[in-house]
């Protein structure tokens, strides 16, 4: 057996000895405002806790529910925002409110994150002479189609990063949450499908450390 395996079959047999929920501790920080994902989270660590009870009674029947079950909580995970992407920029926020942005010129509006902006006080701007820089963290997915003078050919919506109210580093933040939920999507799928404990160990330690890893990056910074 080669080291890796050896020291993720080790951590497996340690996931075993820990609470489930020093594993998954998405669901509760910095009291946050209850969120889907959360619940979603609080859902996934039971169900894991069961299938580990399961396995320690070697229960193939409890186990292959509960493994089941992980998946579509986890299916449904991919689709929800972690609350540290959603707030992300929300710091030090000038209050933009209230600002008629249809009389200004395109040169005192550079820099702007207009992304946290209400749509209303965006009305009137000619988005045909900004730049795709200067649009960059713009929320489009709001705006009337009427507000939007797209006469520039460089105006292609489908290559911007933001279109649903995400600026391109949230866009980034974001693919790379989904990359990691179907990582752990995977290695629920490899619990289902198989019955050899050393492979049931192993993916526990496997499980151990995405949920560390995505736990310290997605957790909020409550200093």
């Amino acid at each position: 057996m080669k080291k890796t395996k050896l020291a993720l079959a080790l951590t497996g047999a340690l996931f075993l000895t820990l609470p489930v929920s020093q594993v998954f501790a998405h669901e509760k920080h910095c009291d946050i405002k209850e969120t889907q994902l959360g619940e979603t989270m609080k859902h996934i660590k039971s169900e894991l806790r069961a299938y580990v009870k399961g396995f320690k009674k070697d229960d193939a029947n409890k186990m292959q529910k509960h493994a089941l079950e992980l998946i579509k909580l986890t299916e449904r995970a991919i689709n929800e925002t972690p609350m540290k992407i959603k707030m992300m920029g929300h710091e030090g926020m000038p209050n933009m409110e209230g600002m008629d942005h249809s009389k200004m010129e395109m040169a005192d509006m550079k820099g702007m994150d207009h992304s946290k902006m209400d749509m209303a006080d965006m009305k009137g701007m000619d988005h045909s002479k900004m730049d795709m820089a200067d649009m960059k963290d713009m929320d489009h997915s709001k705006m009337d189609h009427g507000d939007m003078k797209l006469s520039s050919p460089e105006h292609d919506m489908s290559k911007m990063p933001s279109m649903k109210g995400m600026s391109a580093e949230q866009h980034h933040q974001h693919m790379m949450y989904m990359q990691g939920m179907q990582q752990l999507k995977a290695l629920f799928e490899t619990l289902a499908n198989t019955s050899e404990k050393n492979e049931i160990k192993q993916t526990l330690g496997e499980i151990k450390e995405h949920s560390k890893k995505s736990h310290q990056q997605y957790r909020l910074d409550c200093s």
